[in-house]
């Protein structure tokens, strides 16, 4: 049980990790076009 919630646990940040990463690279790339 322990080790689904750690798994669980590292997968959800894995997965806000790969979403939020190229958010925090092309904000600041636009912001130096523009």
């Amino acid at each position: 049980e322990r080790l689904w919630y750690y798994a669980l646990r590292i997968i959800c940040t894995l997965v806000l990790l790969f979403l939020v990463l190229p958010v925090l690279v092309i904000v600041p790339l636009s912001r130096l076009a523009a």
